[in-house]
């Protein structure tokens, strides 16, 4: 769903002169625009007139389940097994091929990826990689003037500041996590480190942390800091925070992402 997407950034912070960059770099179009403007576009914003906004024209929210539905499905008819809620319970590779293990039967093949999310420490343990788990609430808002929060009137963000980064989506069809026309905002940085066999899935209020509930208030209009549906996420992070795509050091067949 085209939204355009902005990213706004406190003076002195990198956020939209990064996306400007990057944008540049790949001959991309993208608009810079001063506090001003944005509040005078979209009206769900209070943002000083000397931070830094890019917008992204061509930026958007994708609809998850059907899209992995499609993908599915694609896979199937091109031949492929799809096995669903059965964990892994040990891999091994040689050069004679791949062995994986899971609660219900074992498996055989020439290659293996691993994409395992919150899991890829275990199943990856022997790398050592120092991979951190972050419980990540992800919240719906209350919104007291549901038109100003619409795709049309509202596009998706990343927004940066001293007291960290948050992004939101806007009010979109009859998904039941938007009751009440409620928009979708969470914290990108910070987060508990946790187990993820372990994860503590209830909303507390104490997800709504001090600074975030201060950005709600004052640099949003419209916005009322009641939550009226949460849901947890998991963030895998890596020291640096890039991302991991790459063969496994020891064995040509498996790759890891």
């Amino acid at each position: 769903i085209e939204t355009g997407g902005l990213d706004i950034s406190e003076p002195g912070l990198g956020r939209a002169t990064t996306a400007r960059a990057s944008a540049a770099a790949f001959d991309l179009p993208v608009e810079e625009l001063t506090g001003a403007e944005l509040n005078a576009r979209w009206p769900a914003w209070n943002i000083p007139d000397d931070w830094e906004i890019t917008l992204d024209p061509d930026a958007g929210f994708l609809l998850v389940e059907p899209a992995l539905r499609a993908l599915a499905s694609e896979m199937t008819a091109a031949g492929g097994i799809l096995r669903t809620n059965e964990p892994v319970t040990s891999w091994s590779a040689s050069e004679n091929g791949i062995r994986v293990v899971t609660g219900q039967d074992t498996y055989e093949a020439d290659h293996l990826v691993i994409a395992a999310g919150a899991w890829n420490g275990k199943i990856l343990r022997d790398l050592d990689i120092p991979l951190e788990v972050r419980r990540k609430p992800v919240m719906w808002f209350q919104t007291a003037h549901a038109a100003n929060f619409m795709p049309e009137t509202f596009p998706v963000f990343v927004y940066q500041d001293r007291t960290g980064e948050y992004y939101g989506l806007p009010i979109y069809g009859d998904d039941p996590l938007k009751v009440g026309g409620s928009v979708k905002i969470g914290i990108h940085t910070g987060g508990q480190a946790i187990d993820p066999d372990t994860l503590d899935r209830e909303f507390h209020e104490s997800d709504i942390e001090p600074d975030f509930r201060a950005f709600l208030t004052e640099r949003m209009r419209g916005i009322e800091p009641v939550v009226t549906q949460s849901s947890m996420c998991m963030y895998t992070m890596t020291p640096d925070q890039n991302f991991i795509i790459d063969r496994h050091p020891d064995h040509a067949n498996v790759a890891v992402a």
